[in-house]
C-alpha cells in the first residue's frame, strides 16, 4: 500500500478507538469528500467497522488499521498518515524516497 502510518499516528487512532470503545476491528479508512477535475482531493478519515473491501488496500501499524481504496492509493502515491500534536490533527503528507 503507498500510504503508510507514523507510529505516532497509530498511537493516537487507538486512543480514540478505546476512548469510544469500539471492536478492535475497527479501521481509520481515507476516502475522498470531494475531487476538482484539475484540483486537489479534499479527503477525509473515517472511522470504518465493516471488513475491507476487495478493492481495499489495508496497513496495520502498532495494531491500528487504515485503510484505503486501491486506486485512491496509487492516486496519493507514497504517502505518510502522521498525528501533529501541537495542530491537533491528522496529516497525510507525500513521502520522498522510500519508508
Amino acid at each position: 500500500m503507498a500510504v503508510k502510518m507514523t507510529e505516532k499516528a497509530a498511537e493516537k487512532i487507538r486512543e480514540v478507538f478505546q476512548s469510544r470503545s469500539l471492536p478492535e476491528t475497527t479501521m481509520l479508512r481515507i476516502e475522498v469528500e470531494s475531487a476538482e477535475p484539475d484540483g486537489p482531493l479534499d479527503l477525509s478519515l473515517k472511522l470504518d467497522m465493516e471488513e475491507p473491501r476487495a478493492d481495499d488496500a489495508v496497513e496495520t501499524t502498532q495494531g491500528a488499521r487504515l485503510v484505503v481504496q486501491k486506486e485512491l492509493g496509487q492516486m496519493l502515491g507514497e504517502s505518510l498518515l502522521d498525528f501533529q500534536q501541537e495542530s491537533g490533527g491528522f496529516v497525510l503528507e507525500p513521502v520522498a524516497g522510500e519508508l
